[in-house]
């Protein structure tokens, strides 16, 4: 490789109940942009923040690029997101060298540090839950303005282990997880279906008056309780302070939805068809069992999401492709055979250069290119979705078979605005990973001074 490395800086370390914190200063200025992007009359255009989460690494001899600096040269398992559309590899970021610092308990340890700068809380021997909340809730409380849905969370499966840890990758807190939806059909019901936000929405370009006298009625109770909640927050534990807190989100949350039209929607928000080819063996964990039908299911997630996020029903989106440790049984189909089997006993137990793993990388990656494609085809302003939109695509180790915390794969993909470059490859020297995190929320707009 080139020397074009960024020197070690330090980050900040402490503790919170007995478990390691970290933070993470300054941004990785390599990747910033000057410039910004409004629409023609000086208005910003609301940026967005997601993630795209897959456990068990990759093999970063066949990920890594080469060479640092603009225009990185294409690896085997980076080449799917490359050839998913034309254009692509100008939005996508690559960030080495970094490492999960921290908590070293494995994979959910790891997810913890990146999705929320903190280690895990895991008594009795259970796997945990992080000791902070996660990246996209804190930015929910920045950047979500008066969208309906202050986040999604979604998934293909939910791993059947202790801790929340496991279970999700966004928090509101220790033993507060947002659980991914894992049928397509429920997230369409919820933002499209009869009497909701997206059903309100479609067609629309600007803000109809709201006429409704019994909204308004709701919506002046639900104040009231929201006063009551916080008053109540004052006289509490902490803990029990997170929780009204977050039982006061989802009050807030519900007033969104009830006066659901924007104050301006910049393009027409287009109400996608109901995801028809959903079938019960096709959602929740019915799919654990087989990965077949992942691709099918991601690529409908995706579309729901990127609809979601055109229409401006939320600006924060997580999607958990596969949970940490990621126990599913990989079809050998995919690869072109084998046997089938957990995809983590796979990382472990294969020898040599792991080509069934490596190829288990690829086709993962081929799912990220089918979303990110769908994000390019999606139009927002004057470009699309990506042009506005940050999306930090992670995993819960650098290489699955020692569950090295160490040159952690992270991949930047989007514009944000105006505020990303695109098309660079940054390499560390050991930093920990939460100042890429650190760097993707300030580029849609975080405010936090450090992370």
């Amino acid at each position: 490789m080139t020397t074009f490395r960024l020197p070690r800086r330090t980050f900040l370390r402490g503790l919170m109940g007995g478990v390691g914190v970290q933070l993470a200063l300054p941004p990785l200025e390599e990747m910033l942009s000057v410039h910004g992007d409004a629409w023609a009359d000086g208005t910003p255009v609301p940026k967005r923040f997601g993630v795209w989460f897959f456990g068990n690494g990759v093999r970063l001899e066949k990920w890594t690029p080469a060479t640092t600096g603009a225009n990185w040269p294409v690896t085997e398992e980076l080449a799917p997101l490359v050839d998913a559309a034309p254009g692509l590899k100008d939005y996508i970021s690559v960030i080495s060298g970094m490492e999960a610092k921290g908590n070293a308990y494995v994979h959910a340890g790891p997810a913890s540090a990146v999705l929320t700068g903190t280690g895990l809380n895991h008594p009795g021997g259970d796997a945990g839950t992080p000791q902070g909340p996660s990246i996209d809730v804190l930015l929910a409380a920045q950047i979500a303005g008066d969208t309906p849905f202050r986040r999604i969370e979604s998934g293909l499966y939910n791993f059947l282990a202790n801790g929340s840890a496991y279970h999700a990758i966004s928090h509101n807190g220790p033993d507060q997880p947002n659980y991914p939806e894992l049928d397509a059909r429920k997230i369409y019901n919820r933002l499209f279906g009869a009497g909701s936000p997206g059903e309100m929405r479609a067609g629309m370009t600007t803000t109809p008056p709201v006429a409704d006298n019994t909204i308004a009625l709701r919506k002046s109770v639900l104040d009231a309780v929201h006063k009551e909640c916080a008053a109540l927050s004052g006289k509490v534990s902490t803990a029990s302070k997170q929780r009204i807190e977050q039982h006061c989100e989802a009050v807030r949350a519900i007033e969104r939805r009830l006066v659901a039209q924007p104050t301006t929607v910049m393009a027409i928000c287009k109400k996608p068809g109901a995801p028809t080819n959903i079938t019960n063996d096709k959602a929740g964990n019915a799919l654990y069992r087989s990965s077949a039908a992942f691709r099918e299911v991601n690529l409908t997630m995706s579309q729901l999401i990127a609809a979601a996020m055109a229409c401006d029903l939320t600006r924060i989106f997580t999607h958990c492709f596969t949970n940490p440790a990621a126990h599913w049984v990989f079809d050998p189909s995919l690869i072109g055979g084998g046997v089938p089997g957990s995809f983590h006993e796979l990382t472990h137990t294969e020898g040599g250069s792991q080509p069934n793993v490596h190829k288990g990388v690829v086709w993962q990656m081929t799912c990220l290119g089918d979303t990110l494609k769908v994000f390019k085809d999606t139009p927002v302003g004057g470009g699309n979705l990506l042009d506005h939109l940050a999306i930090m695509v992670t995993s819960d180790c650098s290489i699955g078979q020692n569950h090295n915390p160490r040159d952690f794969p992270v991949l930047v993909v989007g514009k944000a605005g105006g505020a990303l470059k695109g098309n660079v490859h940054v390499r560390s020297n050991g930093e920990s990973v939460t100042k890429a995190t650190f760097t993707v929320a300030r580029a849609v707009g975080g405010t936090m001074a450090s992370f």
